[in-house]
C-alpha cells in the first residue's frame, strides 16, 4: 500500500473555525500528477467507546439526547477527554464508563481503533470491552442531562441494530469487533 504522504502533498492550510471540540481546516493540496485541489477537513478529539458486560452477559447501553440529530440515541458509553487533559485511550474508557454508567471495570481490553469518516475527518475511536464490573460513582456531564442507563442481552442489542433502533456507528462497529474477537 502506498503511503498517503507520497500521494498527496499539503501546500497550504487555512483555519476556518476552531473550538475545544472541533477544528475546521481548508487544505490546499497537490497530487502526484501535479494537479491541485482543496480539501475541507475536520479535526475532532479522539475518544473511547466501551462495551460493558456484566456477569450475566448483559450489555450496558446509555440513551441520551443528541442535539445534532435532534433525537435520543441508544449507544455504548463513549467520550473524549476535556479541557486539555492528555488523551489516553484506556484512562478515557475507564472515565467514561464510570461517569456515564456508574460502573468500574476490573478487566478492560482494547478491541481496536476505528475511523468513522476518514474522507473528511481526523478522529480515532478506541473501542474497549469491559468485564468484571463493580459499582462506582455515576456523574454525567452537563450535556448528558437526561441520560439513562439500560441493560440488554446481546441478542436484544443485535435486534435493535437490525431494526435501526441502534444506529450509532461507534456502537455498531465496537459490537462487531467484539463479535469478531468472539468476546460476546
Amino acid at each position: 500500500m502506498t503511503s498517503a504522504k507520497s500521494e498527496i502533498e499539503t501546500i497550504g492550510t487555512k483555519h476556518i473555525h476552531k473550538t475545544k471540540w472541533i477544528n475546521v481546516l481548508e487544505n490546499d493540496v497537490r497530487f502526484a500528477d501535479g494537479t491541485t485541489s482543496t480539501f475541507t477537513t475536520i479535526e475532532k478529539p479522539d475518544y473511547a467507546a466501551v462495551i460493558a458486560i456484566d456477569a450475566d452477559g448483559l450489555l450496558y447501553l446509555v440513551e441520551q439526547y443528541r442535539y445534532a440529530i435532534a433525537r435520543r440515541s441508544l449507544e455504548i458509553p463513549m467520550g473524549a477527554m476535556h479541557d486539555g487533559e492528555p488523551f489516553d485511550p484506556l484512562r478515557t474508557a475507564r472515565k467514561e464508563l464510570e461517569e456515564e454508567t456508574g460502573l468500574i471495570a476490573d478487566e478492560m481490553r482494547l478491541l481496536g481503533s476505528l475511523v468513522s469518516s476518514g474522507g473528511y475527518m481526523k478522529q480515532q475511536c478506541y473501542a474497549f470491552i469491559a468485564k468484571n464490573l463493580r459499582i462506582g460513582i455515576r456523574a454525567p456531564e452537563q450535556a448528558e442531562q437526561g441520560m439513562t442507563v439500560h441493560k440488554h442481552s446481546i441478542s436484544e442489542v443485535e435486534d435493535m441494530i437490525r431494526t435501526g433502533r441502534i444506529d450509532n456507528v461507534a456502537t455498531i462497529a465496537a459490537i462487531s469487533l467484539a463479535r469478531l474477537h468472539q468476546l460476546i
